[in-house]
């Protein structure tokens, strides 16, 4: 139903090496970075955040802004976001049965780390 979405066999030291190299500049030239970094504001998403090309920015409520991407797949929660550098990220592996009341707002939960870790 979901292809290779749900195949990843990882731990949260995989996306965390991978947003780093991303954020860095390891993995892309440097035209193909800006291009990603270009962003557009999201409406009926996530407060306070943009989306360009397979990635998203956040910003703080301290105006700190966080570069990365998340995703849920049937109660399993995966959040990576970093300074736009990539010297500084954050990835967050939570499991749980949103769907039946185990959370009522796991986006809240992930702004809760981001904004201990970078604020």
């Amino acid at each position: 139903m979901f292809g290779a979405a749900g195949a990843t066999i990882s731990t949260a030291g995989d996306p965390h090496r991978f947003f780093a190299a991303l954020l860095g500049g390891q993995l892309l030239r440097p035209a193909e970075q800006v291009e990603m970094f270009r962003t557009v504001p999201t409406e009926n998403w996530i407060a306070h955040t943009c989306y360009g090309l397979g990635i998203s920015s956040v910003t703080l409520p301290s105006g700190v802004a966080l570069w990365g991407m998340g995703g849920a797949l049937f109660g399993s929660w995966t959040y990576a976001y970093g300074a736009r550098d990539g010297g500084h990220v954050l990835v967050a592996d939570i499991n749980a049965a949103w769907a039946y009341g185990d959370w009522h707002d796991p986006i809240g939960v992930f702004t809760d780390l981001l904004v201990a870790e970078f604020d």
